[in-house]
Formats: structure tokens, sequence, C-alpha cells
């Protein structure tokens, strides 16, 4: 729409480019090579985009000073600024927790007193549920979906979605150190379903979107799903499953439930070779991406969970999509 009215009035073009999968490789060889993208999705850390000379700052755009005042006591070092200066900004809020195929719990006799759909509530739980869904999937349907190859496979799909049973995240800001010493047992829970079969076949080598394409499809019992998987599974692969979205499991029920974990996701950023006589026109670009107008859109179709608490009420009334009501419920 932006494209067809204010972008064609200023003579400027949107055009969205995605590759999951190998999202820094392809980053890294574009911007080497000089056939960089205007915007880009800012990978990692901000100091280490800076320090390979690929992002430019905020501040150095004209009007980038004021504008950044709209994001006043929201930015970060390392996550949006480093040095001083300003990179990216916040962007979105991403929860985790669990995706489920009720067709498959009911099938596999796991249900609750009134025959619905029982997500587990532990991560014992988990692993005999993914265990009976695969002994009755007939070698075609399993239990859980992962993988190894996805670079975020770990980090997202199994350490973050132990949090709620830890509460806190690997890094101790009182040492300087990473410890993952708490995170052990959800790695023995792993183990523990590639050991019974339960994970569907290929996690050495299969990726994230196949992984998501398979649990649309109908093959997959369960797999950790993050906030954006809501437009995945609504539109990018539209499940042919009755499906939902539950809290991720516990190791223990009757010890506290920490909160659920979320990412806050920052998002683009400007390419340092973007010469200046195209600054202008990337930056009303850049701009139109972070409107609340565009936001709100987002929002409306239940495409994100925004940063700024105010998109919310200027979305006006949501009709919510498969599984958007779960993820958006107790921020």
């Amino acid at each position: 729409d932006w494209n067809a009215s204010v972008g064609k009035e200023k003579g400027i073009r949107i055009d969205i480019e995605t590759n999951i999968d190998k999202y820094s490789e392809v980053l890294t060889i574009a911007l080497e090579s000089g056939n960089h993208p205007d915007i880009y999705y800012i990978d990692g850390r901000v100091d280490q985009c800076v320090t390979k000379g690929w992002a430019k700052a905020i501040e150095d755009i004209k009007g980038g000073k004021e504008w950044l005042e709209g994001y006043k006591g929201m930015l970060k070092p390392i996550r949006h600024q480093y040095e001083g200066k300003t990179y990216t900004v916040p962007f979105e809020f991403l929860p985790i927790k669990l995706a489920y195929n009720k067709d498959l719990f009911k099938k596999a006799g796991i249900v609750d007193a009134k025959g619905d759909a029982k997500p587990p509530a532990t991560w014992k739980e988990m692993v005999a549920a993914a265990k009976k869904i695969t002994e009755v999937g007939n070698g075609v349907q399993y239990g859980y979906g992962f993988t190894y190859a996805w670079v975020a496979g770990f980090r997202r799909l199994l350490v973050k979605s132990y949090i709620p049973s830890v509460g806190h995240f690997w890094f101790d800001h009182r040492t300087g150190k990473y410890d993952f010493s708490a995170f052990a047992p959800a790695f023995e829970y792993l183990l523990q379903m590639k050991k019974d079969g339960s994970l569907f076949p290929g996690p050495e080598s299969i990726q994230i979107d196949p992984i998501r394409a398979q649990f649309s499809a109908g093959n997959i019992g369960m797999i950790t799903a993050p906030a954006y998987d809501v437009g995945v599974y609504n539109d990018q692969f539209p499940a042919k499953i009755n499906w939902g979205i539950a809290e991720l499991p516990v190791d223990d029920v009757n010890a506290p439930r920490y909160k659920t974990p979320s990412l806050e996701r920052a998002a683009w950023g400007i390419s340092s070779k973007v010469s200046k006589e195209r600054e202008a026109k990337v930056f009303e670009a850049y701009k139109f991406l972070f409107s609340d107008a565009s936001m709100a859109r987002l929002y409306k179709e239940c495409a994100f969970i925004p940063y700024k608490p105010e998109i919310v009420k200027l979305a006006g009334e949501v009709k919510p999509k498969v599984g958007f009501k779960e993820f958006s419920a107790n921020l």
C-alpha cells in the first residue's frame, strides 16, 4: 500500500527479500560483495555489525536524532546502540510457547476428562506424550519437531524453553560468565526423545521452515513456537490440522513457575554503504517500516506483538487468528 501511495509520490519502492535458513551467510556475502540491501535485519549484536563496517548510525542521518526521540528510555547498549550511537530500535516482543497438534493428542489418547487434547504440564509429560504419539504414528507422525541444523535451534527451541523452570538466562551478570549448568535437564529430555525415536527424522540436517511445514501438515505432535509462528501456521504454511498453543512445560508443577520467556527483537539497520545521495529516501522507507501505522497494521493482522503498547489501542479491533490470543494474553 505504501509503495502505491507515499512511496510512489517520493520515488521510493520497498522490496522485501527473506532467507531464514542461511540468513547470516547470505547477508555477509551481500554486504561484503557490495550487492547490499539498503535496509537489513541486524543479525546478532549491533557492535559486530558496526565493527565490520556494515551499519550506519541513525544520528548521522538528517532528521535521525529527532526521530529517535520517540524511543527515549527504550534503547540499550549492544542491543540497539554501540559507543553512544544508535543503529536499530526496539520492534516486537516474541513470547515462546508450545504449539501442539490436538488431533494427534486425541489419536494417542492424551486427553482430559472432557476428551479434549491435553498438552503436557511438565517436561516428563512432554517426553511421554512424544513417545506415545510416535508409537501410534505408524512411521509417519512423530511426537516432537526439532532441528540441530538451524543456528538458533538449541538456544531458542530448547534452552529458552526451559526458562520457566529456572527463572534466568544462561549469562551470569554477577560473574560475567556463561553458565548452562541449570539447563542440563532440558538437554537430557531432548536426548531421551531422540533415544525414544520421538523426534521427526533428520534433525541433524533439516532446517526450521521444513520442520514447521511438517507440523502444519499434521506429521508432528509438538513444536516450540515463538509468537511469529502464528503467521507461519495461519499464512505461510496454513495448518491442515486442529492445533493450539499452550504454556511451555516446567520441570516441577509444584515449584514456582517463572515467566514465559520472550525475545525482545530489534529489527532493521541501515547499510553503511548507502550513499549520501540515496540516504534521505532510504530513511523515508526506514521510518515507514517503524511507523505507528505500519505496526498497527501488523498487529491487526496478528503478525506481531508491538514493543510500544500504544500500538495496540491504535490498531483497534483485532480478529485473532489461531494461537494469537494465547501468545498475547499474559505479557
